[in-house]
C-alpha cells in the first residue's frame, strides 16, 4: 500500500512537470518563426500572432461561425470523427488541433478548406472573421 502510495505520488508530480512544460510552451515562438523576425526590413514585414500557434487555430478560435465551418470541413474528410459543439471556441480548438495533428492531415484540411470557402463564397464572406493577424498583414502590404 505504501508502495501505491510513492507510485501515485510519482505518477502526479511527473504529471504536474509535464503539464508546467507544456504550459510555458503554449504561447512561445517557433525557432522558425523567431528566425524569420531577423529577415525584416524594407518590404518585408513579419507579422507573427502570439495568441496561438498554428493557422488552424487562429481561424478556428476567431469566431463561432468560423469554428463552425472548419469542423463541418474536417467532418468532410472524417465523417466518424466527432467533434464537440457549443460556444467554448477555446475548449473546441484544442480538440481540434488535437484531431489535426494526430490525423497529421493539415495539407488535407487546408485544401479542404479553401475548396469549401469557394463553394460558399457569399455564405463566407458575410460570417467568415478573417484573424487579425492576417487583417494586419494585408493593410500593411496595401500601404506599403
Amino acid at each position: 500500500e505504501e508502495l501505491d502510495k510513492i507510485t501515485d505520488d510519482i505518477i502526479v508530480s511527473n504529471k504536474n512537470a509535464i503539464n508546467e512544460v507544456m504550459t510555458s510552451k503554449k504561447n512561445q515562438w517557433s525557432p522558425t518563426a523567431t528566425g524569420l523576425e531577423t529577415l525584416e526590413q524594407g518590404n518585408l514585414k513579419v507579422l507573427i500572432t502570439s495568441e496561438t500557434q498554428t493557422f488552424e487555430t487562429e481561424v478556428f478560435s476567431v469566431s463561432k461561425y468560423n469554428a463552425d465551418f472548419m469542423r463541418t470541413v474536417y467532418r468532410s474528410i472524417h465523417p466518424r470523427t466527432a467533434l464537440q459543439e457549443g460556444d467554448d471556441l477555446e475548449s473546441r480548438s484544442e480538440e481540434f488541433i488535437d484531431k489535426l495533428v494526430q490525423n497529421k492531415d493539415k495539407s488535407e484540411l487546408a485544401q479542404q478548406f479553401s475548396y469549401a470557402l469557394e463553394e460558399k463564397f457569399a455564405e463566407a464572406q458575410e460570417n467568415f472573421t478573417v484573424p487579425q493577424y492576417i487583417q494586419d498583414a494585408i493593410n500593411w502590404s496595401i500601404n506599403v
